[in-house]
């Protein structure tokens, strides 16, 4: 009898990591298709026209910059990627430290869409929990294949 209820716990807990991994899965997918395309687009400089520190619990760095595309100027704003957790000093200090790496005046490099320049990014890399991401989501596949291997060697 225990058994026959570990076989099935064995193929429920199967069932919700592919119910997580799955979902996750798919939306890395977008994010990397996402960042692929934008890889393509036009590298310029642009140059910083304001720096400050946002938010309360998750500060981070915003950083707006202003370049020009066939004459026409543009402004965006950016917080460079930047991870908003960690202790609230540390998440202080790194925004401060990047604030001071791009003071007002200097250049940054961004990529803006060439069918509506105004659309911008700095992000130029993958997201920091990209990889993290994929990586939980590929574990939760494996333990699933595990449990169902298991479930299927039982079940016979």
């Amino acid at each position: 009898m225990g058994g026959k209820i570990q076989n099935k716990l064995y193929l429920l807990f199967a069932f919700l990591a592919l119910l997580v991994a799955l979902p996750t899965l798919i939306s890395q997918y977008f994010v990397y298709d996402n960042y692929t395309q934008k890889k393509a687009w036009p590298i310029i400089d642009a140059q910083v026209i304001k720096t400050r520190i946002v938010g309360k619990r998750a500060i981070l760095p915003e950083i707006t910059y202003q370049y020009q595309v066939n004459g026409k100027t543009y402004t965006g704003k950016s917080d460079l990627q930047t991870p908003p957790f960690g202790l609230r000093n540390k998440r202080d200090i790194t925004a401060r430290a990047i604030l001071r790496e791009h003071p007002v005046g200097s250049t940054l490099k961004i990529a803006y869409q060439p069918q509506n320049p105004a659309i911008s990014t700095t992000g130029l890399h993958l997201p920091w929990n990209f990889y993290m991401k994929i990586s939980f989501a590929l574990t939760l596949v494996i333990v699933a294949l595990y449990l169902l291997l298991q479930y299927f060697r039982k079940a016979v």
